[in-house]
C-alpha cells in the first residue's frame, strides 16, 4: 500500500536495513534513523512485535508525533498508551501535528 501512495504523490521512503534485506532490489539501507525531513519522506523498518516498534520509536523518534496504521483495535490502545510522544494517531496522518491544525501559526 505504501508503495502505491508513492506512485500517486512524489515521495521518498528510506529503508531500514531488516527491510532491506527483504527486497529484491538493492538500495542503500538508511544508517541514522533519527533523521527528520522537511518533505514527503519516512523511514521504514521491519520489527517483530509491537513493543520493538515502541522501543525503535523511543530510541530513534523525536517525541513530536508518532502514528500507528492498523486495524488492530488492542494494538491501537497498546501503542497510544506507551508511546511517549506528544501527538500519537491512529491511521491517519502525521501532517495533523503542525501548527497551522494547533492555531498557533506555520510551526509549532
Amino acid at each position: 500500500m505504501l508503495c502505491q501512495v508513492c506512485n500517486i504523490t512524489p515521495s521518498q521512503i528510506h529503508i531500514g536495513p531488516r527491510l532491506a534485506m527483504h527486497l529484491p532490489i538493492s538500495p542503500k539501507p538508511l544508517e541514522d534513523f533519527g533523521v527528520e525531513y522537511g518533505a514527503l519522506e519516512c523511514n521504514v523498518e521491519i520489527v517483530d512485535t509491537l513493543q520493538d516498534a515502541v522501543q525503535h520509536i523511543h530510541t530513534h523518534g523525536s517525541s513530536h508525533t508518532d502514528v500507528i496504521v492498523t486495524e488492530d483495535e488492542t494494538a491501537a490502545e497498546e501503542f497510544t498508551s506507551t508511546v511517549d510522544s506528544a501527538c500519537v494517531f491512529v491511521n491517519c496522518s502525521s501532517r495533523f501535528a503542525d501548527g497551522y491544525r494547533f492555531g498557533l501559526g506555520a510551526e509549532v
